[in-house]
């Protein structure tokens, strides 16, 4: 990511890199939830914006779902 920006998410997706670079190793939203201090929702949305943008897959469903990197 860019330095010097950091306050401000105009250009850069901080979250976004973070939530990625998080789930290099296949994890649960409540561990997402958590490490990134996010609410449940916000999560739930952050999520599913980056397995549109292709970045991130959904592995396994129900309790059993995690997150991981593509």
């Amino acid at each position: 990511g860019k330095e010097g920006g950091r306050d401000c998410l105009c250009g850069g997706d901080l979250l976004g890199e973070r939530a990625v670079a998080l789930l290099e190793a296949p994890r649960r939203r409540q561990e997402v939830e958590r490490v990134l201090g996010l609410s449940r929702k916000r999560a739930l949305e952050l999520l599913r914006r980056l397995i549109r943008e292709g970045r991130v897959e959904r592995v396994g469903r129900g309790a059993a779902t995690r997150y991981r990197r593509r």
